[in-house]
């Protein structure tokens, strides 16, 4: 719809209107309104809203877990390393105390890995939570071993209750 072809309505019938020298009442209406328009100097600003917020904040939006009460979920979050790409997932707590030797032998990693891990001065499971991802790339992890230690990771923290 425009003011040359406006909607096929009795009250825009251009035909009969124009046929006795007048426009519809709602054109006329519509090109005031523009004529007023012009003359009037306007300067729109264009509307920003931003809204920044942590991770953990925005937690507080999402469903709570099957079983987990929110406040126990919050609280556990509070204690979570504030880095987001960790190796324990955020929805996940540290599990047991374990020497470097035992998490490996535990969870089943190769010799390879724990040797890396050790020339990289992890020194026991309690360091994990305070690692990322990142670092144990930087550290010469290979694809598959960062793999091998996710599903570990995944095994030995837990869900928290």
């Amino acid at each position: 719809m425009t003011l040359e072809t406006p909607p096929n309505h009795h009250l825009f019938n251009v035909i009969s209107n124009n046929q006795l020298g007048q426009l519809s009442p709602l054109i006329e209406r519509r090109q005031r309104g523009n004529a007023a328009n012009l003359n009037t100097p306007t300067t729109l600003l264009p509307s920003m809203i931003r809204f920044d917020a942590s991770p953990e904040l925005l937690q507080v939006f999402r469903p709570a877990m099957a079983g987990v009460p929110q406040a126990a979920a919050l609280v556990n979050a509070a204690h979570a390393p504030v880095a987001l790409d960790t190796l324990i997932p955020a929805n996940r707590i540290p599990g047991p105390t374990m020497s470097l030797a035992e998490f490996c032998e535990a969870y089943k990693l190769t010799d390879g890995i724990q040797k890396k891990l050790e020339e990289n001065g992890y020194s026991g499971s309690h360091t994990f939570q305070y690692a990322e991802w990142q670092e144990l790339k930087d550290a010469g992890l290979k694809a598959g071993e960062i793999a091998q230690m996710k599903h570990a990771l995944f095994s030995w923290s837990t869900v928290p209750s």
